[in-house]
């Protein structure tokens, strides 16, 4: 199944720290087995702008009880820790001129155990990207249901 997100960001000079858009859903990604779980195979982050900075992709297995505001220092909610399902380094960003750029993970293979259907996430930026429009990112998370 390919997940579509479409980050919401600030057209602005971001910090390392932030959170790029607030937190988002992976609708379904669970659905289709009986204890919710699936695989990440593969990730792309396209940038518009192909800004050569670090990202990391911190997962859940629920929603979130913290606060998630975008362009602001992400810091994990007490609440939220057992939940997390780890963090995807995104670096590497390959540019392609006007078109923007892509970092791409190809077979991760990142098992998932979910407490619904929706899995969430929070996209961190590591460096300082200038976003020059509401619509620069976008994430593409491919997912398998799996038994395990």
């Amino acid at each position: 199944m390919i997940t579509d997100i479409q980050i919401a960001t600030t057209a602005a000079l971001y910090t390392a720290g932030n959170a790029v858009g607030g937190k988002f859903a992976l609708p379904d990604i669970g659905a289709g087995h009986s204890q919710y779980r699936c695989a990440i195979v593969d990730v792309a982050l396209i940038d518009k702008a192909a800004q050569a900075v670090v990202y990391e992709l911190l997962l859940f297995g629920a929603d979130l009880e913290g606060t998630v505001t975008d362009k602001s220092a992400y810091v994990l909610a007490a609440n939220d820790r057992a939940k997390s399902l780890g963090v995807l380094d995104l670096a590497g960003m390959k540019s392609y001129g006007a078109g923007g750029g892509i970092i791409s993970l190809s077979n991760i293979y990142k098992r998932l155990s979910l407490s619904g259907p929706t899995g969430y996430g929070v996209l961190v930026t590591k460096g300082a990207p200038t976003y020059t429009g509401t619509s620069d990112i976008l994430l593409r998370i491919t997912t398998e249901r799996v038994l395990f």
